[in-house]
């Protein structure tokens, strides 16, 4: 990898998700690891697409009470601040690896926009996928099923979602 490349791949540590009402999108604030945020927009579709491919992999919402996620709209941890002259970018897809502790998301944009790679531990996907279904409650957009358990028996294979 070049160092020109090295410049086009942030990491991040933390993220938050919230919907956007004049932009009828949801929004991830992302705190990168040199310690700047980065703010993603992504469609409607794509979060259908996205979470599509957690539900038939047999990820559901967890049992009420156990959810903790970074999100504005139920705060349990410090959310991650957003400053307008930080990037922002529409993700026009994700790749989704799933390893043996957590599931690396890699959010694309354009063709010469950066990438953004984050790792979500396996034992928060269920309460991501919630965060994501509150974001459609806020924005009351059609309902998405997640169930109402989580499987340990769930295989997430790789793939690309557009």
């Amino acid at each position: 990898m070049t160092s020109d490349e090295d410049e086009l791949l942030v990491t991040l540590t933390r993220m938050t998700l919230g919907y956007d009402q004049p932009q009828d999108r949801i929004r991830v604030d992302g705190l990168a690891s040199g310690g700047t945020s980065i703010r993603m927009w992504i469609t409607q579709r794509l979060v259908r697409r996205l979470i599509a491919h957690f539900v038939d992999a047999g990820y559901h919402m967890p049992p009420q009470g156990k959810v903790r996620i970074h999100s504005e709209i139920n705060v349990e941890e410090e959310p991650v601040i957003y400053s307008s002259c930080d990037p922002e970018w529409l993700v026009q897809s994700i790749d989704i690896t799933p390893r043996q502790d957590d599931i690396v998301f890699l959010f694309k944009g354009a063709a010469d926009a950066s990438k953004i790679i984050f790792c979500l531990p396996n034992a928060s996907i269920g309460s991501w996928l919630v965060g994501f279904k509150r974001c459609f409650d806020v924005a009351d957009w059609p309902i998405i099923s997640l169930g109402s358990n989580v499987s340990s028996e769930s295989e997430l294979e790789s793939i690309t979602v557009h």
